[in-house]
């Protein structure tokens, strides 16, 4: 498998099998990664002028160079573009177990219009269209996708008989 950039591909060298990859992943997932990233922004933001100068002041001790004046500016749309990534995330992850890929591998590949059409899915709640027939109900969905009860996954797909992973999506 390869994720092309320009015209030349990257190779992927996937090693193990995907439940493996995907504890791994799972494992060394930080779900506070994004709140700490806000929390420290926000602190920024709210002490203002003082700690841009402190910032400021300890860049140019390390031989760094002087902030741009727009750089609480820059901090706030920071702050914004985090939420915005923050529920895609959320999103992502929950249809993660229903890609072809490993769910490390698919976190890192998706496209945001993959994410959107997912969301729309579940708005209108085609959960069987989002699931390839794994899944039916809104229920069920979130036992799996929301609690990890990977246990009725299993169930799930020995029960349709599903040799790799899901279906191709078509979309």
């Amino acid at each position: 498998m390869t994720k092309q950039t320009g015209k030349d591909p990257i190779p992927y060298v996937i090693l193990g099998n995907g439940r493996d990859q995907n504890l791994r992943f799972y494992t060394g997932y930080d779900e506070h990664f994004l709140f700490n990233k806000v929390a420290s922004f926000l602190y920024i933001l709210d002490e203002g002028e003082p700690a841009v100068r402190q910032i400021e002041e300890r860049l140019i001790a390390h031989g760094g160079a002087k902030l741009s004046e727009r750089y609480l500016e820059s901090i706030r749309a920071e702050v914004f573009f985090t939420a915005l990534h923050q529920c895609e995330t959320f999103f992502a992850l929950l249809v993660a177990p229903f890609q072809p890929l490993p769910h490390w591998l698919y976190l890192t590949t998706y496209e945001t219009k993959e994410i959107k059409q997912a969301v729309e899915l579940i708005m209108v709640g085609k959960i069987n269209e989002l699931t390839c027939g794994i899944i039916a109900t809104m229920q069920d969905f979130i036992k799996v996708a929301v609690y990890s009860e990977v246990k009725d996954l299993c169930t799930l797909f020995s029960r349709r008989k599903i040799r790799s992973r899901i279906c191709k999506k078509s979309r």
